[in-house]
């Protein structure tokens, strides 16, 4: 193991009697540095059979397992190492057995739990066509079952979670469904995953005799990933630690990213200090993942924010070096796939033999991977997707590529099941809010006599509420002229399918959510871009997109570049990461003009560009302003420029301060030179701290001449 800094070794002989907080920057070894702690304690006598330790997830806990045992000898006392999942089904197996919980299944696929939300709304509705929350539209059963997890998340009522969510009104029926879906789960005897601290954290509540079955069993309670814990588990944890246990908790309020989980920075500014008094505080500031210059970005990011602890991110000493590249792209019609930078990059990697698994590609929202995975696609990339739905298996890609197989009548050739698949993603695209099952089997008609259209529309029709019927109806004078069409121009095919059936603005105005809505409005963009890019002919499209869609999808064993999203990279690492489509719309994510919240956006963005280790590229529309403000070390105000904006930089890319970044990297690496080439600057408090912190020996003065709309930190 690795010799403990000055900062670690602080908190790893820390007094035993004391509830202590450790705030850790990205990178920090907060782990290493909680398994030399646990050495210490058994060193002082410890019990470590009575130290409970919670992870993030079960992928941080197996990590965190084998640490421990690879320093700690199985015949001594371990550690009890849980996640709070982990921990609410123990309880909940106790209580059982207790009898004061009842004995369920627990539901462990999304397609179940979908079908019970779908099932529950059915029974509130009566008649759901023509309601908002029919459940037979795309994505509702899986608002429903987000809004039953974010009331879990907490000990408020449904009403106050509805109202503090901002919910849609068109989402009302919902307060209605929460109590039938929780009737349901208990006449059916199951569980979801959220009920695994729900009931136990209840039930404790309410029995003081429950309570006394877990409460003060433990005499250490360390937490890890603080920050990213939501009030439910809050309880939970000062239910099980009582009034004995002494607890640490450890994280980085700066890496708060599940606020829609109900996670705060809160928990860890001030909320722990309220539950556990007088707390040791400790802060872990050197990082062991990057150099200087994306440690100095990182900090001219992350100091816009109010809601923090104030500190740096400083480089240790003996990191690799770091570097940042930005890259401008704003693709034209013209731009061929392999002109574009990102994909560029990628097959220089590729020639020059560097394994593609040390890059990672770190989107925003998932529908922006669509474009990437199509050019990753293209030009025989190797590639893993994880997290979300690869574009080419996606509903509406399906929908598009229906479209093609009815104008080339290849869908006739299809096994008699995959033309009714087939079908069925036309009728969906857009979807007309007719029953799943009435859409099916109108499809499986059309496939028995694709010449007896009118009766197979006509009889379903007679099924569907008058409301919903113009939007069923309209589909098969289209339906007709595609089958006997002899158009064969991809452009064309798709131009007119998308026209007549208003298909963008209906995806997108037909989504619970209008982020769901933005983002199936981009992706069915992308496709189209791609299908009109690839050629003419619709037959070579769409037999070039089944055989892009037939291919096995990479392992983490094979050499893949990684795309996925900031979400899904916490925690993570890589040599090389790459930040796509960096504009003003699209990072921070905005809606309306308005970035949903800009401190939380700027939290996610420092995550992304603190998993880099050694090179951070991060990619940007043309934006003249950003080349000038880069160059004069200054950023931009919210006032400067609305949000919302594609052909403008995100605005998180104007504050990392680039130019400055490298420069004060340079000065920390030996080359004092660089300060002296940078312009005159208004602001130097960060960057001076940053110098200071790094023993550097350098300073910057303030040039009071300077602009004053230009600051350096």
């Amino acid at each position: 193991m690795q010799r403990a800094t000055d900062e670690q070794q602080a908190i790893i002989q820390a007094p035993l009697d004391r509830h202590m907080k450790v705030v850790a920057v990205a990178g920090a070894g907060k782990s290493t540095t909680m398994v030399q702690r646990l050495l210490w304690m058994a060193q002082e006598g410890v019990n470590l059979s009575r130290v409970l330790v919670i992870m993030f997830n079960r992928a941080a806990r197996l990590d965190f397992e084998m640490k421990v045992k690879r320093y700690i000898p199985g015949d001594e006392p371990q550690p009890r190492v849980r996640t709070f999942h982990s921990l609410g089904f123990q309880l909940c197996q106790r209580f059982i057995k207790a009898r004061m919980l009842s004995k369920r299944r627990l539901v462990d696929s999304d397609g179940w739990a979908e079908k019970l939300a779908r099932d529950c709304l059915l029974e509130v509705l009566g008649e759901p066509q023509g309601h908002p929350c029919n459940p037979f539209r795309p994505g509702i059963p899986e608002e429903l079952l987000g809004f039953h997890d974010v009331v879990k998340s907490d000990l408020h009522s449904p009403e106050e979670c509805f109202a503090s969510r901002g919910m849609s009104d068109s989402l009302r029926a919902f307060l209605t469904a929460y109590p039938a879906l929780e009737a349901m789960m208990h006449r059916e005897g199951l569980r979801f995953y959220s009920d695994l601290i729900y009931e136990p954290v209840t039930l404790m509540r309410d029995n003081p005799e429950a309570l006394a079955l877990v409460t003060n069993r433990v005499d250490y309670v360390i937490v890890d990933e603080c920050q990213d814990i939501n009030p439910i588990s809050q309880v939970m944890l000062h239910q099980v630690a009582g009034s004995r246990a002494w607890v640490t908790a450890v994280g980085d309020d700066d890496q708060t990213i599940y606020e829609f989980r109900g996670a705060t920075p809160s928990f860890l500014i001030n909320g722990f200090d309220q539950l556990y008094p007088d707390p040791l505080d400790f802060k872990l500031t050197r990082t062991f993942r990057y150099g200087h210059a994306i440690a100095a970005a990182a900090n001219h990011v992350i100091r816009h924010n109010q809601a923090r602890v104030p500190k740096l991110n400083v480089a240790g000493e003996g990191n690799p070096a770091s570097r940042i590249d930005l890259w401008m792209d704003s693709p034209t019609a013209a731009t061929r796939t392999h002109e574009r930078p990102l994909i560029r990059h990628l097959l220089e990697q590729q020639r020059q033999g560097k394994p593609l698994r040390d890059t990672a590609i770190l989107v925003r929202v998932f529908s922006a991977a669509s474009t990437i995975e199509l050019q990753l696609l293209e030009e025989r990339i190797p590639y893993r997707f994880e997290g979300g739905e690869s574009v080419l298996h996606h509903r509406h890609t399906e929908g598009l590529l229906a479209v093609l197989r009815l104008a080339d009548d290849s869908l006739w050739t299809l096994p008699v099941q995959d033309q009714v698949e087939a079908l069925l993603r036309f009728l969906m695209l857009p979807h007309p809010g007719v029953a799943h099952h009435l859409l099916r089997d109108l499809a499986a008609r059309i496939v028995r006599n694709p010449q007896q259209l009118g009766p197979a529309f006509d009889n379903t029709l007679l099924q569907v509420k008058e409301t919903y019927r113009g939007r069923l109806a309209e589909k098969r004078p289209l339906l007709e002229r595609l089958i006997a069409t002899t158009e064969r121009d991809t452009a064309r095919l798709l131009g007119y399918f998308l026209q007549e059936t208003d298909c963008l603005h209906r995806v997108k105005e037909d989504a619970p959510r209008p982020r769901v809505g933005k983002e199936d409005r981009e992706r069915l963009e992308a496709v189209q871009r791609f299908c009109v890019a690839h050629g003419g002919d619709c037959s070579e499209v769409r037999a070039h997109i089944d055989t892009l869609a037939g291919r096995e999808p990479m392992s983490e064993d094979d050499d893949a570049v990684l795309l996925t999203s900031v979400h899904r990279s916490k925690g993570l690492e890589w040599p090389t990461v790459i930040m796509p489509d960096l504009s003003d719309a699209s990072f921070p994510y905005v809606r309306e003009g308005v970035a949903l919240d800009m401190e939380a956006e700027r939290r996610l963005f420092y995550v992304g560009m603190t998993r880099a280790q050694e090179r951070l590229i991060l990619i940007t529309p043309h934006d003249r302003d950003l080349a000038i403000a880069t160059r004069g070390c200054y950023g931009r105000s919210l006032s400067d420029v609305g949000l919302g904006k594609h052909d403008q930089a995100s605005h998180f890319v104007y504050e990392a301060n680039l130019h400055l970044s490298a420069c004060i990297a340079k000065a920390c690496e030996g080359d004092p030179s660089a300060l002296r080439r940078l312009p005159p600057l208004l602001d130097v408090h960060t960057a001076n701290a940053y110098l200071a912190a790094s023993g550097s020996g350098q300073r910057l003065t303030p040039n009071q001449t300077a602009g004053q709309e230009r600051h350096a930190s």
